[in-house]
């Protein structure tokens, strides 16, 4: 049985400074992560905070070293649809 569930991201997250935060995309199992980007940095601690992400199938890791909101664009493909789609999220570090 398939279903034609878009995938979705919460709209934020709380973590950890310097701990490593896997998030998995919402939806069907065949979507999979083409990119992930940080696209801004709000009421952060550092002006230059570093941050490090990497992805594996539907699941990112987002680890940054100063406290803010981070917000994430995140790229997902359904292979089975050929459909894309830009999720974006927010991650807090407190």
């Amino acid at each position: 049985m398939s279903t034609s569930k878009e995938p979705f991201l919460y709209l934020l997250y709380n973590a950890s400074i310097n701990t490593e935060k896997k998030i998995t995309v919402n939806g069907p199992d065949t979507c999979r992560i083409t990119g992930v980007q940080v696209n801004g940095v709000e009421d952060t601690d550092a002006s230059s905070a570093t941050t490090d992400v990497s992805y594996d199938k539907a699941t990112f890791s987002f680890k940054a070293s100063a406290k803010g909101r981070y917000s994430i664009q995140v790229s997902v493909e359904n292979p089975s649809t050929g459909n894309i789609y830009d999720l974006t999220t927010t991650i807090v570090l407190g």
